[in-house]
């Protein structure tokens, strides 16, 4: 249905006079009332939750005109996550990140009939992701009567496009949200998690990312499945992450070490699963091919460093076989002085 008719009903409504025609008709924007110029939808945008990329309603000016609600989704699109989002464990390839370089800058070229065109320009290698075409191409379609998008860069149309979740897998653009409703193929590896106290390896189904990514990305690829049990395919009952609701994150200094972070609901937990936390995040990034050396590790807790990370402390937290039975907490590994 296209728009018109929803400002048809509105109208209606409204108690205005609007000619009972037997179809809808598209209706000059001079002609629509102020109060209604003024009205905002609530449309989708799609984010990535897990392994999965899942609406997330966004209110949208109302407009007649299919460049403008475009550009409005790709305005949504492009503003940072919320506070609830991030606690929801969403994430976005689009979203802008405060005093950060927006890494995929995407501009709408044109829209004719259900093809949107957009130049991609200055996104370098998106074509290489396809979360972001993902989150592109579904957030546009969702909108009645666009069906299709077209990627350019530098006025030429791209050869190829990924639009599957597979590496192997390309067409030529244009894309249909078809190529994007089936969900990501998953790469089985090993994550650490806690059963009884103690700290158990797991092969699970998660995007472990590709042999040639850098540490850094195969690490925030590692936590972020760390946080969401309910997105990996293969753990066993009785086991669990610590992680949730620690806003767990891991990024890079200058010098290359690894800075992971916890908000200040790490100082709640007791020592013990303090411990387990920190375990569950060095035992598995020991274990990324990604990773061959694992940089020296700062811990920072509400903003504060707190000191750097001995992962060998952490080995004797581990039970390297599911069934064996409980064993006694050794002493819990502690970190170094403050750098």
């Amino acid at each position: 249905m296209r728009l018109s008719c929803v400002v048809v009903a509105l109208l209606a409504a409204s108690g205005c006079s609007v000619p009972r025609d037997r179809e809808a008709h598209q209706i000059a924007p001079a002609a629509i009332p102020k109060f209604l110029q003024d009205q905002v939808l609530q449309r989708s945008i799609f984010l990535i939750n897990g392994q999965r990329l899942r609406p997330v309603k966004k209110p949208v000016p109302l407009s007649l005109s299919p460049e403008k609600t475009v550009q409005n989704l790709l305005d949504r699109l492009r503003d940072p996550l919320t506070a609830q989002e991030q606690k929801d464990f969403f994430t976005s390839r689009l979203a802008r990140i405060p005093d950060s370089a927006q890494e995929y800058n995407v501009t709408l070229e044109k829209v004719e009939g259900d093809l949107v065109t957009l130049d991609v320009s200055d996104a370098f290698n998106i074509n290489e992701d396809p979360f972001a075409l993902g989150q592109l191409v579904l957030t546009i379609t969702d909108v009645p009567g666009l069906a299709r998008v077209d990627f350019v860069k530098d006025a030429k149309r791209l050869s190829q496009v990924r639009t599957s979740y597979d590496s192997a897998s390309f067409v030529a653009t244009p894309v249909r949200k078809e190529s994007f409703l089936q969900p990501i193929s998953l790469t089985q590896g090993k994550l650490y998690f806690v059963a009884k106290g103690r700290l158990r390896p797991v092969d699970v189904d998660f995007d472990g990312g590709d042999p040639s990514d850098s540490p850094l990305y195969t690490a925030q690829l590692y936590v972020q499945a760390l946080q969401d049990l309910n997105n990996l395919d293969g753990a066993p009952d009785g086991f669990t992450t610590l992680l949730p609701g620690l806003d767990a994150t891991i990024t890079e200094d200058a010098v290359g070490n690894f800075i992971l972070s916890f908000s200040d609901a790490y100082t709640k937990l007791s020592t013990a699963k303090q411990a387990l936390v920190v375990g569950q995040i060095v035992q598995s990034l020991r274990l990324a091919q990604q990773i061959p050396t694992l940089p020296t590790i700062v811990l920072v807790v509400a903003g504060k460093t707190v000191g750097t990370i001995d992962p060998d402390s952490y080995a004797d937290l581990v039970d390297s076989v599911v069934t064996d039975p409980v064993v006694a907490d050794t002493a819990i590994p502690t970190v170094t002085e403050p750098i």
